[in-house]
């Protein structure tokens, strides 16, 4: 008699809140090793897990997944929920940000049976978004079904080294190196003075100043996520997530933008740019206090992404940031669930317009 298929082990699916760290912190130790917690921070592995299934004040609520095989837990998804703008809608957003299996339990199908009960858990949200970059897992690859919009957030980089401008730009080929070099050259040329007016300072916290100043900007996007001070604060200034250094911009008391910055080792990030629509003048300043800042951390060099056509590629060009060619953009996929016909219009088109940065993302 042939031995039973181990896929047929008994199984069930289980839901858990952030009181289940314990339990899920040794299946991502085990399955990324030393890659996990991806970032920076001195928090213990426990508390970043806590950290994460928390996730953001305000977020609808939004079971984390369990597989459980003969009483033994043998993989989790964690998921981040927060709240997406769609044209003028409020849509919950989802993102998965760790999927991991114990590595004697690989290959048995638990990944399948993860995404074959995504739309079991997300039926009670109702209409939703959710995006993503595609898995660099093959394993995963061909698990992710549905029907998904594609776009592209461009890659710009800013070197602080001659020789990493040149080692940047010549992977993407000797023209794009040319045209880099070209444009460094006449970005320069260009830049202008500090911004009159502005007074750089770093924040400490968000709050109101910054709502009122994401319900200015929110209006030059169809789909974004909605970036509130709850959100943000979480994001950015809770110890256990790896905070990260955020500069505002002011025009009196009132705030026209800020930036938030991570630097990992010799590689800094730009996480978060926002600036009230017209002020390029105080975003190109941001970014240029950015810059002297990673710089200043031992960086070799900036990176931010941005989707084509963002508004603010203006301030990055005037701030020596360059388009390096394709060489590090990033594919972006996303799919919905939604009744709302004009919500869905919005997500399907191709020129949607799009605010996602590297802080959408759980890596940084």
């Amino acid at each position: 008699m042939p031995p039973p298929d181990p896929i047929a082990a008994p199984r069930r699916i289980e839901r858990a809140d952030a009181s289940r760290a314990d339990e899920v912190t040794p299946i991502l130790r085990a399955a990324f090793q030393e890659t996990w917690p991806p970032v920076s921070t001195e928090a213990t592995p426990l508390e970043y897990a806590t950290w994460k299934m928390t996730g953001p004040p305000g977020a609808p609520a939004h079971p984390h997944t369990l597989v459980v095989e003969d009483n033994e837990l043998v993989a989790v998804e964690l998921r981040w929920l927060a709240w997406a703008h769609v044209g003028n809608e409020l849509f919950p957003f989802d993102r998965g940000v760790d999927l991991a299996v114990l590595p004697d339990h690989q290959g048995r199908g638990l990944a399948r049976a993860i995404f074959d009960d995504d739309f079991d858990r997300n039926t009670p949200l109702g209409n939703f978004l959710r995006w993503d970059t595609p898995s660099a897992d093959a394993r995963v690859l061909h698990l992710e079904e549905g029907d998904f919009a594609y776009r592209q957030l461009r890659s710009w980089v800013r070197a602080f080294q001659a020789r990493t401008f040149v080692g940047v730009h010549r992977r993407a080929g000797i023209a794009h190196l040319a045209r880099a070099l070209a444009g460094a050259v006449v970005g320069r040329l260009r830049r202008s003075p500090p911004a009159p007016g502005y007074r750089l300072e770093p924040l400490v916290s968000f709050d109101e100043r910054t709502d009122a100043l994401w319900d200015r900007c929110r209006v030059q996007f169809d789909i974004a996520r909605l970036r509130d001070a709850a959100l943000l604060n979480w994001r950015y200034f809770d110890q256990r997530g790896g905070a990260a250094d955020v500069i505002a911009a002011f025009e009196g008391d009132r705030v026209v933008g800020y930036v938030a910055l991570k630097s990992e080792g010799d590689i800094g990030r730009i996480t978060e740019l926002v600036v009230e629509p017209g002020a390029h003048a105080a975003a190109t300043a941001l970014l240029e206090d950015a810059s002297t800042r990673l710089r200043a951390a031992g960086c070799r060099e900036a990176i931010a992404w941005l989707p084509p056509d963002h508004p603010e590629e203006i301030a990055l060009r005037a701030s020596s940031f360059i388009d390096d060619g394709n060489l590090r953009d990033v594919d972006l996929d996303y799919t919905w669930m939604s009744s709302a016909p004009a919500a869905v219009a919005i997500i399907r088109d191709p020129r949607a317009r799009l605010h996602i940065t590297m802080g959408d993302f759980d890596f940084v």
